[in-house]
């Protein structure tokens, strides 16, 4: 059993886990839908930057990619947290549930981060070697 000190610190823990993935998962999506913007718009902008930016367009397009694979995962990590939840109610004295659900959204969010992060350093890539 832990002390009642030591319980206090572990809700302040938790509370503060909560508030940075809460703040990450923003952070996720809203990189991850600029990254497919600006690649959408260099990818069908007139033909002097379609020229340009033609040596990186794989680039582009792999940042596209992993873009909206982050956005996929997202919302596949919140239909687990959602069936997590659902089998928590339905069985309220084993609390939340262990299974392929918990660790389904575990893993979605670890990906997203990851995938986010590629597509994010892809598109700056892309931009960088054209620029310079």
């Amino acid at each position: 059993m832990l002390s009642g000190e030591a319980k206090e610190r572990r809700s302040v823990v938790i509370a503060r886990k909560a508030t940075i993935t809460a703040r990450l998962s923003e952070n996720t999506r809203t990189i991850a839908v600029g990254a497919l913007a600006s690649c959408y718009a260099l990818l069908i902008a007139d033909e002097e930057v379609l020229a340009l930016f033609a040596p990186v367009r794989w680039l582009l397009l792999s940042s596209a990619l992993f873009a909206m694979m982050a956005l996929a995962l997202d919302l596949l990590q919140y239909v687990c947290g959602y069936i997590n939840v659902e089998k928590a109610l339905d069985h309220p004295e084993q609390g939340f549930p262990k299974d392929w659900s918990h660790k389904g959204q575990q893993h979605c969010f670890r990906a997203k981060l990851v995938l986010t992060f590629l597509g994010a350093l892809a598109l700056v890539a892309a931009i960088g070697a054209t620029l310079f």
